[in-house]
């Protein structure tokens, strides 16, 4: 295979500047921050711990779901989290096979460790990854790989242990992607790591954003890479005391198309994606109390959290659009602008029509005149 017909790896590129167009998402993020971090403070520490429960058990479900590691429909997977990851919960809400109950449980327990870690503020190093990664694939035994010949088979995984095989996907359009070799695997953890001290200043979401994609171009495991990718997103936001947002099955080809953008340069997607997720995660807390768990059990309480999840995520869609209509409007402010501003024997004219549009030149309109 020719290097036309893949994506070649290369060393982990620092962050770069984020365009402006996501400034409006990210402010209605901070927004909604502010009147969470209102709510938080009136709400009692059991509270604030069962809601804090209740998202890291969605993400559990959920980061499980992507991977394609088990099914849950909607009715068990809103039962479970609203009540508790058990087999009599799942029993009685629907089908759910014991094994992935059993990883559920497994995962949910590597985000508590997680979040502890987040709220003692313990630095992020290739030793907690690794743990990471030791944590969330505890109960798995194998992965799926395949042969010279191209054959399926099970293999063993080792946890927390850097792959020892080249690992590679294949994109939309046929190429192959390749992820960091097993030999250079130690030093690009170690330079991400370091990289991402120097994001310090940036905004919680676009550092999560470029944290996530660097680690999965790495692709340092054999296997569960994206879960510890998004655990990672986790870390960050929860050291910067945002809400844990959830990649949710609704969101999976989103992600996977997010994470392709990115490939090719272009962290937006993935910034807006996680952007509108945060959205979601902050309005569920706002606009559902924070029950104890005696109090939020039950049919009610299930129907209750799956219209609070669907209305948060009709307005992060909402916020989304409004996001993108104003990014077009700029730009076709700016082109308009830029073309009156081209004839400058028609300025007095172009002058009266900005006005009478309220239009007024850009920087860089304003940068050409003599």
């Amino acid at each position: 295979m020719s290097d036309a017909d893949r994506l070649l790896w290369t060393e982990v590129e620092p962050l770069g500047v984020v365009n402006g167009e996501l400034r409006q998402v990210l402010a209605s993020v901070d927004a909604l921050r502010e009147a969470w971090d209102v709510s938080l403070a009136q709400a009692s520490p059991g509270e604030f711990a069962e809601a804090r429960r209740r998202s890291l058990r969605r993400h559990a479900i959920e980061t499980g779901l992507i991977e394609r590691l088990y099914d849950v429909d909607w009715g068990v997977t809103e039962a479970l989290v609203a009540e508790g990851l058990t087999a009599e919960i799942a029993a009685r809400k629907g089908i759910l096979d014991d094994d992935a109950l059993v990883i559920i449980s497994s995962q949910y327990d590597a985000l508590e460790f997680l979040a502890e870690a987040a709220r003692n503020g313990m630095d992020l190093s290739v030793h907690f990854v690794r743990e990471l990664h030791q944590a969330l694939c505890r109960t798995q035994a194998t992965y799926e790989a395949r042969n010279d010949l191209g054959q399926t088979l099970q293999v063993p995984l080792h946890r927390d242990t850097w792959k020892m095989q080249p690992n590679y996907a294949r994109r939309h359009d046929g190429t192959l992607l390749e992820y960091t070799p097993p030999e250079h695997v130690q030093s690009q953890m170690e330079r991400l790591l370091k990289l991402y001290q120097t994001t310090v200043d940036e905004h919680p979401v676009v550092r999560a954003a470029w944290l996530h994609h660097r680690f999965i171009r790495i692709h340092p495991f054999e296997d569960g890479n994206g879960r510890v990718a998004r655990a990672l997103t986790l870390l960050v936001l929860l050291r910067a005391k945002y809400a844990p947002l959830v990649v949710d099955r609704t969101q999976r080809g989103a992600y996977i198309d997010a994470l392709d953008q990115a490939n090719d340069g272009d962290l937006r997607g993935l910034v807006r994606l996680f952007a509108r997720l945060e959205i979601v995660a902050l309005r569920s807390e706002l606009e559902r109390p924070a029950e104890p768990a005696a109090e939020g059990t039950g049919a009610l309480a299930v129907a209750r959290a799956y219209a609070h999840r669907l209305r948060a995520l009709q307005q992060a869609e909402l916020t989304e659009r409004a996001t993108k209509i104003e990014i077009l409007a700029g730009q076709l402010h700016d082109k308009v602008v830029e073309y009156l501003e081209c004839f400058s024997w028609l300025r007095p004219a172009a002058q009266m029509i900005m006005q009478q549009w309220g239009l007024r030149p850009t920087s860089r309109t304003r940068a050409r005149r003599p």
